[in-house]
């Protein structure tokens, strides 16, 4: 009886499990499906946390370089006496100077050029002829021509440097420029084109004066730069400044 009792309990007893085997590492094939299954399950490629993108790349830090030094020809201007017409030597020197520099940067397009950028001359071209061509059709008003280049320069410049260093929240029309980078745009482009017209002017105009002739260009050349173009934003910022200070000088000085 009592054997049977015994019997009894061995078969009520559950079936001992196995102990588990060491399986780490998986064996190749288990590891092989798990990869697979990892790679299909994730949504985005995992990023090495330790690499980080910057903001400037030294292309770009060139770019800006290029684009701003132009602006500084108006204050190195300062220290040589001229009249208004610029006599033909001088005008000689600025239009060999201005001329020369869109030579040079034309041709180191390829220290400076973004990639898979096509519209090179365009940008060239709209940035000199817009200068020139304002100084060529006006030349007892040089400050208008110099105004020009400190929008292009100084705005159309700082607003990409500063969209890329500060970012933030998208232009609801065109959501490749921010309201920084436009900020930076005005902030910069309407001191310095209200600064250079207000020493160029002759005769001397009040400084309120000098801030409509160099701020009202500055907001419609600001403007006119986040439009969603495919027109070169340089021949929009100049075209766009150059009639805008025109006609405000116009108004408030008189051709």
């Amino acid at each position: 009886m009592a054997e049977m009792i015994q019997k009894s309990r061995q078969e009520l007893k559950p079936h001992a499990v196995s102990a588990p085997q060491n399986t780490f590492p998986a064996p190749p094939h288990v590891m092989g499906r798990m990869t697979r299954q990892l790679a299909q399950s994730s949504p985005t490629p995992l990023i090495d946390p330790l690499v980080v993108e910057p903001r400037l790349s030294t292309t770009e830090i060139r770019r800006r370089i290029c684009h701003v030094l132009p602006g500084l020809l108006p204050l190195i201007l300062w220290n040589f006496a001229h009249k208004d017409p610029l006599a033909p030597i001088l005008r000689s020197i600025i239009f060999t100077l201005i001329g020369g520099i869109g030579i040079g940067i034309y041709f180191a397009q390829k220290f400076i050029s973004r990639d898979g950028e096509k519209n090179w001359p365009q940008a060239v071209i709209g940035y000199a002829a817009s200068v020139l061509g304002t100084i060529v059709l006006f030349p007892a008003h040089l400050e208008l021509g110099f105004t020009v280049l400190a929008i292009l320069a100084f705005g159309d410049g700082m607003a990409t440097l500063g969209g890329k260093l500060l970012r933030g929240p998208a232009i609801p029309w065109n959501r490749d420029k921010t309201w920084a980078g436009l900020t930076c745009f005005i902030v910069c482009a309407g001191f310095m084109s209200s600064l250079i017209y207000w020493g160029e002017a002759n005769p001397r105009v009040s400084w309120f004066t000098a801030a409509l002739c160099g701020v009202i260009p500055t907001l419609t050349a600001a403007f006119a730069e986040t439009l969603p173009l495919r027109l070169n934003d340089n021949i929009r910022v100049g075209a766009t400044a150059a009639v805008t200070a025109v006609c405000v000088h116009a108004v408030c000085v008189g051709l």
